[in-house]
């Protein structure tokens, strides 16, 4: 797959050009090409993972470990609920992932849609709160498909709260790794 532009050093005309140009790619693709392109992305991005967590387990003592697992679910939020290890731990059914990842999308298209017409409407007073305000509804209603044994499991694996410091790692609430980073979980024992 052809690697990415170099959008940090392009200008913001440049970026936005650059965007619409793979935008136009991946739309002008077969279901079945897009399907084998993010295939190949996740593979890439699990191989480059597996490869940070080597590293990691290197440097770190195991508790260090574990409570980078935790900070790193904290962060995710109900996207951990996709990664392997999470489903594996709550014993998620093929039926309650299937649930999770539809409300996950339906949900996050609706919110992508509400944040377009706030921003067009030119009105962002209280667009941060509005905008926790959709994120802390969309996960309501993905936990709420959890049993309670799961919700409380779930709750325990991110152990105790961590405060993320503003604009940490790229942002309120950030994350490592950039853009769509972060070290899901520790490789399985």
């Amino acid at each position: 797959s052809a690697s990415l532009p170099d959008f940090q050093n392009m200008t913001e005309e440049e970026r936005r050009a650059a965007f619409d140009k793979l935008r136009a790619e991946r739309e002008a693709l077969s279901e079945a090409d897009k399907e084998k392109q993010d295939a190949e992305r996740r593979a890439q991005q699990a191989a480059q993972q597996k490869e940070a967590d080597a590293k990691l387990a290197e440097i770190l003592l195991p508790h260090q470990m574990d409570r980078l697992s935790q900070i790193e679910l904290q962060t995710q939020g109900i996207r951990a609920l996709a990664s392997e290890e999470v489903v594996k731990e709550l014993g998620l059914s093929d039926q309650a992932k299937a649930d999770i990842a539809a409300t996950i999308q339906t949900s996050g298209e609706k919110m992508r849609a509400e944040m377009q017409a706030l921003f067009q409407s030119g009105n962002r007073d209280g667009l941060r709160e509005k905008m926790e305000a959709l994120g802390k509804g969309l996960e309501e209603e993905v936990l709420a498909k959890l049993t309670q044994d799961q919700r409380d499991k779930f709750v325990a694996m991110k152990g105790e709260k961590f405060d993320m410091p503003q604009g940490a790692f790229g942002g309120p609430g950030g994350q490592r790794g950039g853009q769509g980073g972060g070290r899901p979980q520790r490789p399985a024992q």
